[in-house]
């Protein structure tokens, strides 16, 4: 009995999408449903290749005079013979094909992480996407209004918030192209549960933080509890899109994840106090309105709010001053 080989039909990133299990000689491969194995290609002939083995029961693929010839994956270089090694790559016509024997010993297995597979499975039903998207909007719109001093408008008060939905729907679709591209399937429903999720965590952050800012005057801490929550959540937000896209775990995941929320949230602290060029003209105070009841310790008062201004007007006059001469 001849030996048994396996012909597997590769897509562009490296993925299996058809084996063929085959244990005679010669075995063929073109476009003609002659074939042993039968390509849907173009640029393929009709009887493009065999695989044959030698007298020392190496394999071997012959060019049966095809009009594209062979090629392997390091060479641009067209062949008529190619003596088959391990895991080598052919391209016929546009169709790259891997031979492997029986005896090839695949990878060992990945340890599944069952809490997250399940958690995963959980968020994508379709019940979690019709809860979350009239939750975020309905919060996106609640923020909006709770923000506005001003007499309500309709379309200024609904104008923010679909754009955050129209974003998130964006974000998740960009997200799910990925998967498509890289695991053959686009998980569009699990990549908006995901940024939904994670919007409504950053709302419910930012509240809470402007409490805490105007309940005890904290708005340093508050500022840096903030950035340190949304870099958190932004770490949070790009592993659970990466692991949908993987569907697998790597131990480098989380690492990959976490400095990327830092370089964003880096980026984006060195932007916002970039912008601000003076930092000495802004007020010392909380502008936040939030119910009295909340706050906790004294306000400043009128004497110390004039001292404030009087020292920022010093330092003003004395700025005109030294530019004047």
């Amino acid at each position: 009995m001849d030996e048994v080989i396996f012909i597997e039909i590769l897509d562009k990133s490296g993925r299996v999408n058809a084996r063929s299990r085959h244990d005679h000689f010669p075995v063929t491969i073109g476009s003609a449903y002659t074939n042993d194995v039968i390509l849907e290609d173009e640029f393929a002939s009709p009887e493009h290749v065999a695989i044959e083995q030698n007298s020392d029961r190496a394999l071997v693929i012959n060019d049966l005079d095809s009009t594209n010839g062979i090629y392997t994956s390091t060479s641009v270089e067209r062949k008529t013979r190619i003596v088959v090694a391990a895991d080598n790559l052919v391209r016929v016509g546009h169709t790259t094909l891997r031979i492997r024997t029986a005896a090839f010993l695949p990878p060992a297995a990945i340890p599944e992480n069952v809490k997250a597979s399940v958690l995963l499975k959980t968020i994508s039903g379709r019940w979690s996407l019709f809860l979350l998207l009239p939750l975020t909007l309905g919060i996106a719109i609640w923020s909006v209004f709770w923000e506005t001093y001003t007499q309500i408008r309709i379309p200024a008060l609904l104008l923010p918030p679909m754009l955050v939905m129209a974003m998130i729907l964006i974000w998740s679709g960009i997200w799910a192209l990925a998967s498509r591209l890289y695991s053959h399937h686009s998980f569009y429903p699990r990549h908006i549960v995901i940024s939904c999720l994670v919007f409504l965590a950053s709302a419910i952050l930012e509240i809470l933080c402007g409490y805490y800012a105007f309940a005890f005057g904290a708005e340093l801490s508050a500022e840096i509890v903030t950035y340190a929550g949304f870099t958190a959540l932004t770490a949070c937000l790009i592993y659970w899109h990466l692991r949908t896209c993987m569907q697998s775990m790597s131990k480098t995941l989380p690492i990959a994840s976490g400095f990327i929320a830092c370089t964003i949230a880096a980026i984006v602290w060195l932007s916002l106090h970039a912008a601000s060029s003076n930092d000495n003209a802004r007020l010392q105070y909380n502008a936040a309105l939030k119910p009295l009841p909340f706050k906790l310790v004294d306000s400043a008062t009128v004497a110390d709010f004039a001292k404030s201004m009087a020292k920022i007007k010093t330092s003003a006059d004395s700025a005109a001053h030294d530019s004047g001469r």
